[in-house]
């Protein structure tokens, strides 16, 4: 998933300025499960922005807002407030925010309410943790589904540097070292089945575009 952050907000405020009725979107997939982009996130920074001036013309949480389908439905629905606003705000990463412009079909500012900070996966504690770079070179079938690229503070690619002790990470001694987890998931294997090149930062390419594999 994708994890976002809320702007602070004096900078949301500054980027409001010169604008009083504003549209809140939200989105309903990663910004909900981050708290920042669901129906109780937007009333909330609704009470914010009306104790401070401005006039919410209305919200919307599309399902999933980095979908287009989803983000025109939505929006679809709430024309009659878009067309009375004079901005649209939104709390979602920065593929939702672009993809509420894509599909806004009102020449209005889009403008973003959130930090897009990294892609991470969910645990049973409901800690959010980062576990992927968005690389475009991935090395998950080697190392035990397991990314050191992301995981290893240094980036090691081929085992844990001099610095490991008792199994825990030199720069976050509180953390384990993710070779040491690696290994351990290896199993019998014990090691690499071959030795990892450097990272093809070749693969990271912009702008970028791929054809969506549709099963």
């Amino acid at each position: 998933m994708i994890v976002t952050q809320f702007k602070d907000k004096n900078e949301i405020e500054k980027s409001l300025s010169g604008v009083k009725r504003v549209f809140l979107c939200g989105c309903g997939d990663c910004a909900t499960v981050c708290g920042t982009g669901s129906e109780q996130a937007l009333e909330q920074w609704q009470g914010i922005l009306e104790a401070d001036g401005w006039q919410i013309t209305g919200s919307c949480v599309p399902d999933v807002g980095c979908n287009a389908a989803s983000v025109r439905r939505a929006f679809a629905k709430n024309m009659p407030a878009l067309k009375q606003s004079q901005a649209v705000l939104v709390f979602s990463c920065g593929l939702g925010v672009q993809s509420a412009g894509d599909n806004l079909r009102v020449n209005i500012p889009v403008i973003p309410g959130c930090n897009t900070v990294f892609a991470g996966v969910t645990t049973s504690k409901g800690d959010i943790n980062k576990a992927c770079l968005l690389c475009g070179d991935c090395v998950l079938a080697e190392t035990a589904g397991l990314c050191p690229k992301a995981l290893c503070p240094k980036g090691m690619l081929n085992g844990p540097c001099g610095g490991v002790k008792d199994g825990k990470c030199e720069v976050y001694p509180e953390r384990d070292c993710v070779w040491v987890r690696i290994y351990e998931r290896l199993g019998t294997a014990g090691n690499l089945q071959r030795i990892l090149p450097a990272g093809d930062y070749s693969k990271q390419f912009y702008p970028a575009s791929v054809k969506a594999n549709v099963v």
